[in-house]
């Protein structure tokens, strides 16, 4: 899509968008708990983010292929990693 087309989509808004990436979720289950890190982890801020706000997943590469950090995070932006 040329630079230009774009320019006629954007709107302006006074809303702000905040994109928040984590990364390095990937966890083995612990045997003594039968449970990954993150499932098992309290975290009270990031639900009370998640019940007021928009929340998802993303699959920056393509189905079944574990990118690493750099080319997930670039696809975020909408780059072709």
């Amino acid at each position: 899509m040329p630079f230009s087309s774009v320019k006629q989509l954007v709107q302006k808004t006074n809303s702000k968008i905040v994109m928040l990436v984590i990364t390095g979720l990937g966890a083995t289950v612990n045997p003594l708990y039968q449970r990954t890190g993150p499932e098992s982890a309290r975290v009270p801020y990031l639900d009370r983010i998640t019940q007021h706000n928009s929340a998802g997943l993303s699959i920056p590469v393509a189905w079944g292929i574990a990118s690493g950090s750099g080319p997930g995070q670039v696809a975020l932006l909408a780059y072709d990693p």
